[in-house]
């Protein structure tokens, strides 16, 4: 109205779900919960609680985030910015937050994605020691790895093992045998931590494996 020119088409933001995870497994739990505070909800430590429906130390949520954007955001142990509550994100893996600290930050793509899971405080997820695994019935050797490494089961167990990278890509996928030692070569990936799932319809174990 009153222009030489059509009017400019108001573009409503497009959305696509990010499932954060987080892993607690060396932090003590604060009785007001695991919260999410970012640049997508507004910066408020109380409003999106984090759950660990499966008891297994990582926490998760799904949100809603504009697509093709950057995610700012922080982990909070309780549902304030009290001393002690957010997480302190390593300059490595951060962007400068304005308060001498450090947001972490996340590459929204146009569809659903996860991002994590990652150790509180830390840019990887939380190292498990090779000796930590007996009770699985799995063992994973050598870990850390420079590389190649195998899988020994202390069970029957035929089945699939697949392992994901940081950001919850899966990089490796093949059938097992327990019978077999079972050996894989990660060489050509990069450095950093791995979910290593092996399983079948009736059992499922999962170690971290932290490729040096």
């Amino acid at each position: 109205f009153a222009a030489c020119e059509n009017c400019d088409k108001i573009v409503e933001p497009q959305y696509v779900n990010v499932t954060f995870k987080l892993n607690m497994q060396n932090e003590t739990i604060s009785n007001n919960g695991v919260f999410i505070a970012g640049s997508f909800q507004g910066w408020n430590p109380a409003t999106d609680e984090m759950t660990d429906a499966n008891a297994d130390g990582i926490y998760e949520i799904t949100l809603p985030v504009i697509e093709n954007t950057i995610a700012l955001f922080k982990f909070v142990n309780g549902n304030t910015w009290a001393a002690g509550n957010p997480e302190n994100v390593p300059q490595s893996c951060g962007t400068p937050d304005g308060n001498n600290g450090y947001n972490r930050s996340y590459t929204v793509g146009a569809t659903n994605s996860v991002f994590g899971p990652v150790c509180f405080s830390s840019c990887a997820d939380c190292v498990v020691s090779v000796q930590n695994i007996e009770a699985t019935g799995f063992a994973l050797f050598p870990n850390p790895t420079t590389g190649k490494f195998k899988l020994d089961f202390e069970s029957m167990m035929n089945g699939k093992v697949e392992i994901f990278n940081s950001i919850g890509e899966m990089v490796y996928s093949s059938s097992i045998r327990s019978t077999d030692l079972n050996e894989i070569d990660l060489s050509n990936h990069a450095k950093g931590v791995y979910l290593v799932k092996a399983g079948n319809e009736s059992m499922l174990v999962t170690r971290l494996l932290l490729l040096n």
